[in-house]
This record gives structure tokens, sequence and C-alpha cells, in this order.
């Protein structure tokens, strides 16, 4: 279809004829257009705008609801109740919002975007009547018999605004997410237009705006519309008169540091206000540290985009100008090019002429100042300031177009606070998973009064799974505790009712009875679907991950620096924090063979032994539970560790590893020594005991001696190689 009648409305117009039945003006057709009749709903979206899944069911589902059902004025075809038109709440793509300085600082910011991003509408609020941006669902018999043959031909650029007003729009609570404009000129650029668009629906504030045909009629709009038609108009003034505003305590008055002072707290007030509703609205006295960092932070952002919108002020001051003037000449003199018009992804595209005009107007709107600073002994410093950050703007344009710097990796404190995080939240699926229970963790616990739910859903059920190879990933459990752990909570599965196969939605852990009313939940089912799915391909993974990792250390190091947070200042002394600290030193290794490992785990371990016993007159002082709890967690993880590690490496055994190692410079024992070094991947165990198996029997039946000892470790070794390999 030609996009060049009436733009965006002359196609929404044409589709609703073709739904209707009343014509065809599209040029390729494929189809039943029986069937077409039958739609209700259409909604509508711009080519940047994401729909999420479930979005659109949801929109239908709101538009069809009784008391959203348009009820039309048949004198003036308003629709007086319900709704003709939904639109939801507009988010910023993630990936949109990176792409510049630009859309990284202003996207999704209150005041500077009016169009987007809105997440509530005063309007709706307050009188339940919301503002269309061009986004949403409508009734397409009600919106057509309200806006369909109402406007004059190529008269109107933005018709969201003046059509939702006609056809009554609500605002709902899905969202979608469109992008965010990656440069300072196709900002601009979209802005000129809209505003274009805003001065084009002047003469609807009017007692008798034109219809269509050409005659006139008396303005159906309510003070209410009209008022969104004015304050789009007076938004559009505001860089102007701000300008003029500076400019005019500049020249006439001779306070000119103190009028420049007025006019950047005018631009501040509303940061100021927002913080001050935060501090009146402070948290409980232990978040206040939190709360202090978050809102310097938001003092901090506020005073910078302040500045930036000061740097354009001329410069937007020009555009806004302009497209007034364009918008006006056009529309009451020149009659033409009233439709000029294009899309965001055009804007961004660098064609057209080699200077055009949003850079003419940023380089003159720039260079203008400059005589002001010839004068410096005439002006306070604030005015001057204030014109050198204006002469800077084609600079500061440059910097916010510039893409974002790739980011940093994640610095050591934060890994650690994170890690630490993800060890407590461990804790809580390892300490209430009681074999009373059936393993099964509680919904919830409270703190304070003490109390435990016993109850737990798909969703808790598979996040008892998933929890379990993530704490293996994290190092806070071995192999055989996975396997052991995982098949504890998929026995008790299998021994739970279900209905047709789906899992209720709530079961009591002690009995594994379904609660009653018994129902079955989608959302927490596929919660579950998709934790097995993970679990499975987790699985799948440790197969062809070695035996042990960097995970098993970084899992170690994370016990311990819990534990040396928990001990008290007062108790901490030099002794005692160099012990941790050695320790911590000691898991800073990266092993590469299982002997390297052997003695990283066992000198840990010793270091460990020595840290209880500096901790035993702590104990005494001060009898803190949850210092001894991460004591006690500690010396069990590294026992673990060195258990699964003997297990499944009984080489490594300190009843047959001394006289292994002895025989590392032995030529005769290099093939055998290289086996029992290699750190394989669970799934290649098998074949490595084979292997080991065939390299020790070669060495027993060498014609080089074995003394006694060592032949009874090689033959312990053949014993206890089965047993590995279960």
């Amino acid at each position: 279809k030609w996009m060049g009648y009436e733009r965006k409305r002359g196609k929404l117009n044409d589709l609703n004829q073709l739904l209707l039945g009343r014509g065809n003006w599209f040029n390729t057709v494929v189809g039943d257009l029986s069937r077409l009749q039958e739609i209700r709903f259409v909604i509508t979206l711009d080519t940047d705008t994401q729909l999420p899944r479930d979005t659109a069911s949801k929109m239908v589902a709101a538009m069809a609801h009784p008391l959203n059902r348009p009820i039309l004025d048949p004198e003036t075809n308003m629709v007086t109740e319900g709704y003709a038109l939904l639109r939801p709440q507009v988010a910023i793509s993630v990936d949109s919002a990176q792409r510049s300085w630009i859309a990284r600082i202003f996207s999704g910011q209150p005041g500077f975007d009016p169009y987007s991003a809105s997440v509530s509408d005063v309007y709706h609020d307050l009188h339940g009547a919301a503002s269309f941006t061009g986004k949403g669902i409508y009734d397409v018999y009600a919106f057509d018999a309200a806006v369909g043959e109402r406007f004059p031909e190529n008269a109107i650029l933005s018709h969201d605004l003046i059509e939702g007003e006609h056809a009554r729009t609500g605002l709902i609570g899905v969202e979608l997410v469109e992008d965010y404009p990656a440069t300072y000129g196709a900002f601009s650029k979209r802005k000129h237009r809209w505003v274009r668009g805003d001065w084009q629906l002047l003469p609807w504030l009017f007692p008798h705006p034109p219809i269509a045909g050409g005659r006139a009629k008396k303005n159906p709009l309510s003070a209410l519309s009209r008022w969104k038609i004015a304050d789009n108009l007076r938004r559009s003034l505001l860089e102007i008169s701000l300008l003029l505003f500076l400019l005019a305590g500049w020249l006439a008055t001779t306070h000119q540091a103190r009028w420049t002072w007025a006019v950047l707290l005018l631009l501040q007030i509303p940061a100021y206000a927002d913080m001050l509703i935060s501090i009146v609205r402070a948290p409980e006295r232990r978040f206040w540290k939190a709360f202090s960092k978050l809102l310097g932070g938001r003092f901090l952002e506020s005073h910078r985009d302040t500045l930036l919108n000061l740097v354009f002020i001329p410069h937007q001051a020009c555009l806004m100008a302009d497209a007034i003037g364009r918008t006006l000449w056009r529309r009451y003199i020149s009659h033409a090019n009233l439709l000029e018009w294009e899309s965001m992804a055009q804007s961004e595209i660098s064609s057209g002429p080699r200077f055009p005009l949003f850079d003419r107007y940023l380089y003159i709107s720039s260079l203008f100042w400059l005589p002001f600073l010839f004068v410096a002994g005439s002006l306070p410093v604030v005015v001057l300031l204030v014109c050198a950050l204006w002469i800077t703007a084609p600079m500061v344009a440059g910097w916010l177009n510039e893409p974002l710097p790739k980011s940093a990796a994640i610095t050591p404190k934060d890994r650690d606070f994170l890690r630490d995080v993800a060890l407590r939240t461990w804790r809580y699926f390892a300490d209430h998973s009681w074999e009373e229970q059936h393993w099964l963790v509680p919904d919830n616990v409270q703190e304070n009064p003490s109390l435990v739910t016993h109850h737990i859903s798909p969703t808790n059920l598979g996040l008892s799974l998933t929890s379990q190879l993530a704490a293996h990933d994290f190092g806070y459990l071995n192999l055989e505790e996975l396997s052991t752990y995982v098949q504890r909570i998929l026995h008790s599965l299998e021994e739970m009712p279900r209905y047709r196969g789906h899992f209720f939605n709530w079961y009591e852990t002690s009995t594994r009875r379904p609660l009653t009313p018994q129902y079955v939940s989608s959302v927490d089912s596929g919660n579950l679907a998709a934790s097995l799915a993970a679990l499975r391909q987790g699985c799948l993974l440790l197969l062809k991950q070695p035996i042990l990792d960097q995970g098993t250390i970084d899992g170690l190091r994370d016990h311990v620096q819990r534990l040396r947070d928990e001990v008290p200042y007062e108790s901490r002394t030099f002794s005692t924090m160099k012990l941790f600290g050695s320790l911590l030193r000691q898991l800073e290794c990266q092993p590469k063979d299982l002997f390297f490992w052997e003695a990283v785990l066992t000198e840990s371990r010793d270091l460990v032994q020595r840290i209880q016993a500096a901790l035993v007159p702590v104990h005494a002082r001060t009898n803190s539970a949850e210092l001894r709890y991460w004591e006690q967690l500690l010396v069990e993880r590294m026992n673990a560790a060195l258990a699964q590690l003997y297990r499944l490496a009984p080489w490594l055994a300190p009843a047959l590893e001394p006289e292994l190692r002895v025989c590392m410079r032995d030529d005769t024992f290099t093939p055998l020594m290289a086996e029992l070094s290699k750190v394989p991947a669970l799934g290649e165990l098998p074949a490595a005991y084979n292997r080991i198996r065939d390299r020790v029997r070669e060495r027993m039946a060498s014609s080089r001696p074995l003394y006694p000892m060592l032949r009874n470790v090689l033959e312990q070794l053949l014993e206890q190689l089965p047993a590995a390999r279960a």
C-alpha cells in the first residue's frame, strides 16, 4: 500500500473500511476477505515496537471487558463511556538504551520525553481518560464511527492525540517495548516532527474546528481534551521561554547573576522536590547507608541531566521556533507539506543534505554566544559560564552520539559480595531440607516470630532442583552430594499425587498430599518444566566437566570469607587474622593435576584446624551461634572436598599417596604417574580407570624390581579401582 495518502492515519482508515466491508484500497489481497468482517479489534504498533508474549491477548481481554465497551453519543459521534482505544505502558528496550550516551542517560526519563516511557497517566488517574500515543488496541466499529470521516484531508500530522480524544482512551497495565533514538540528531528530528504535529491541532482549541469536506462544526471536545492540546503547545514553548527569560534578565536588569541562578534553580526544582519527598519517606535506620548512597547518586544524576538540558536550550529553542513557524506558515498560508514525515529509523540514517537543518541550527545557536565572551568585564561569571556551555553544544552532541564503552569486568569486591549472597541464599535450601519433610523445602520461613509454612508448589519444587545444580556450580556441593540430593527430591516427586500427569499447585510437605482446593496452575507447571529442562542440561554438561575445577576452591573461599566476617571485631587478633589470610592465599592456587589438588586441599584442611583452635576462646567469650554455624560448615565442606577426591581418586588417599609420590622421579613409573596426575572429566573416568589398571599391571609385570611396600600399594590400588568406578 502506498504510504503517501494521509500517512499513518490514512492507513488505518483504509484498513478499517476493508474490515467493515466498505471497499478495498489495497493493491495486493490474498485470501478470503469475507472473514475480515468478523474482526472486532485491531492492535496498532510502530515498526520499532516489540510486542512481548501474551501482551496481545491481555490487550484483547481488557478491550472486550463489558465495562470498557465504547458507547457513542448519537449527536456528536463521540465515545462518552467505555473506551474505543486502550493504550499500554511503554518501556525502552535494553538494547537501544545501550547504543549511545544519550540513550543511556535520557531513555525513559519523565519530563525529557513526554511521549514515551510512561508508567502512569495523570489524566487517566484523575479523569478516566488517558492520552493516546499511537500504540494500542482499538474497537474497529466505535473507532471508525468516532473519527473515520471526521477530519479534513491533509490537515493532521500527529493524529494520535486528537483521535484518542474523540474515541476516548484508557490506560491498561500491560507493557510494550520500543527503541530510543541513538543520536541527538535523531531525537531532535523526532521532536521537531512531533511539535509540528501538535501545532497543526491548533484549530481544535477553538469553537468551530474544520471537519471533512471543508465545513466547520461546533467543537465536541471537552475542556480537558482542549487542555491536553494546549499543554502540548505549552511544552513546545518551554525552551523558547527559558531562552527569552534569560536574555531578558541579562539585557534588561542589573542583577544578571541572581536572575541566572533563579532560572537554573527553576530547572532543578522538580529534582529537588523528588528528593525531598524521598527524604520524608526514608526507610528505617538499618537501611540508611544504602538509602543515602542511592539518594546521593540520584542527586548527582539530576544535576548532570539539568546541565545537559541547559547546554541544548538555544538549539532546542531554534528547532521549536522553526517547527512552530513552519507549521503556522503551512497551515494558514502555503497549505503545502503539512504531512512532511520521517520515521525514527529514517532519521538515524545519515542521508540527505550535506549540512542539514539540524546541524545548521546547532552551530548557529552555538556561535551566536561568542560575542558575549568578549564583553566578559560587564557580565557576571555565571552568565559567562552559561554562554560557554552553549558554545560547546556541538561537542556535547558529538559525545552523546558516541557508543558506550564496553562494560568493565566485575570488580573483586562486587564479585565477593555476589558470591556471599549466593552462599547465604543456598543455605536456605540446604538448612530447610529435612528428612521428616521428605527433603522438600518449605515455601515460606518467618524469622520473628519463628514460623515455617510446610507447603510447596511446583515452582518451588523446580527451584529446589536447580538450586542443587547452582550450588554445585558455585562449589557449595560436590558431585556425590548433588546426585544424592537431587535423587531425594525426585523420589518425593514420584510419590506426589498428580492430575493427568500435572502436579497440583500446593502440597503439604510432611504428607506430600495436595492442599485443598485442588487445582493445577499452568504458570507453576511451566516453571517446573523449565527447571527440569535446565537440570537435565546441567547434568549432561557435568559429564564433560573435570571432577575438580576452580569452582571447588571458589566455594571453599566463600565459606572462609563468611566465617572471617562473622568473627567479632574485638576478637580479631593478629594471629587469628593471619591464619585467615594464609588460608585465603592457599585457596588462590590453581591446581593443574590431582596431586597438586590433594596438596592444596590437605594444607587448607590443616589451616582450618588451626583456625578452629584459635576460635575456641572466641566461642567462650561470645557464644555466637552464627560463628559456630559457619565454622562447622567450613570444616564440613573441606572434609567433603577431600572425601570426594579420595573416593574418585583412591591413589590420593593417605595410605597410598606418599609411596606413589616418591615414585614420581622413577622413569619406570612415568606412564602410570601421568595417568594418576590427570584431572579427567566425569564421563572419562571409566576409561581413565582402565588405563590406570593397565599401567599398574604393566609395572608390576616389569623386570624392574619393586620393594614390598610399593608393591603392596599397587595391589591395594588395583583392589580399590572397582569401588571408585562404581
